[in-house]
C-alpha cells in the first residue's frame, strides 16, 4: 500500500453497502475513522435511504437528528405501531440532482406518516423541507405528516419550477411556521401546474375555511401571506379547502 487508505479499501467501506458505520462500529468493532473523515458515514436512516432498492418502503421507526437527502424513488413511512409521528429534525431534501444509483430513473417519492422539523439554530430562513425537481416529472406524494417550524423555519419550499410534475398534500398539519406555510422559489406559477394541497391542516387559518375582509378579519392563509409566490388564486385553486 503506497500513501493512505482510503475508505474504500478499509474493512469498515467494504460493509457500507451493508450496514452504516454506527452499526459496523458499535455492533462489530470496526474502525471506520478514515471513512468518518472522508465524508462517507452519513447518519442510520439516510444509510437506510442510500443502500434501499429502487421503488422500496423505508419504515421510520424513531426520531432522528440528522440532516436527510431523498435522492430516489422510496416510500418513507412512519412506523404505524408508533404512539406519534417520528420526527426527522435536522431538515429535509428531496432532491432527485443528487441522484446516485442509475438503475433507479423513476421519478416519485411517497411520504407518510412523519413530522418534519429543523433545528432551532438552523435560522430564520431555512425549511423544514426543501424539494428539487430537475427533471420536471416529479411526482411527489406527501400525507397525514406534521411540518412544525417550531416557531423559527418555514414550511416547505419548492426550488424549482414544477413544470410536469405532480406535487400532493394532504390530511396533514402546517403549525408553528415562521413566516411562511408554503414557498415557491421560480416566481409565477405555471399554468400547467399539478399542485393538489386541500383538506390540510394549517394553525393560523381561518377555522371556517373563509376570511371575511369586510368584517376586519385577519386572513393569513386566505390572503395568502402564508404562501410565498403563491396569490390569492392560488390559495384557493392550490390550498383550500382546509381545516
Amino acid at each position: 500500500q503506497c500513501g493512505p487508505l482510503t475508505c474504500e479499501e478499509t474493512t469498515c467501506g467494504y460493509y457500507l453497502d451493508q450496514y452504516s458505520c454506527e452499526e459496523l462500529i458499535d455492533s462489530f468493532g470496526h474502525d471506520c475513522s478514515i471513512c468518518q473523515e472522508t465524508g462517507y458515514c452519513v447518519g442510520q436512516l439516510q444509510h437506510d435511504i442510500n443502500t434501499a432498492d429502487c421503488g422500496a418502503t423505508v419504515t421510520v421507526t424513531e426520531d432522528y437528528n440528522e440532516t436527510l437527502e431523498i435522492h430516489k424513488c422510496i416510500r418513507l413511512e412512519g412506523d404505524p405501531q408508533l404512539r406519534a409521528r417520528p420526527r426527522l429534525r435536522r431538515g429535509t431534501d428531496i432532491d432527485f440532482n443528487e441522484r446516485n444509483n442509475n438503475d433507479c430513473d423513476c421519478d416519485w417519492v411517497q411520504i407518510d406518516g412523519i413530522a418534519f422539523e429543523n433545528e432551532v439554530s438552523s435560522g430564520v430562513a431555512s425549511y423544514t423541507v426543501r424539494v428539487f425537481n430537475p427533471t420536471d416529472d416529479l411526482e411527489l406524494t406527501i400525507t397525514d405528516c406534521k411540518l412544525d417550524g417550531k416557531n423559527d423555519d418555514r414550511g416547505i419550499i419548492f426550488m424549482d419550477s414544477p413544470s410536469n410534475g405532480i406535487y400532493t398534500i394532504s390530511n396533514s398539519f402546517f403549525v408553528n411556521a415562521n413566516q411562511y406555510y408554503m414557498a415557491n422559489n421560480f416566481g409565477s406559477l405555471p399554468s400547467n401546474t399539478n399542485f393538489d394541497f386541500d383538506n390540510n391542516y394549517f394553525d393560523q387559518a381561518e377555522s371556517d375555511g373563509e376570511c371575511a375582509l369586510a368584517c376586519g378579519e385577519s386572513c393569513n392563509v386566505f390572503s395568502g401571506d402564508m404562501f410565498y409566490g403563491f396569490d390569492v388564486d392560488d390559495v384557493q385553486n392550490f390550498i383550500g379547502p382546509w381545516f
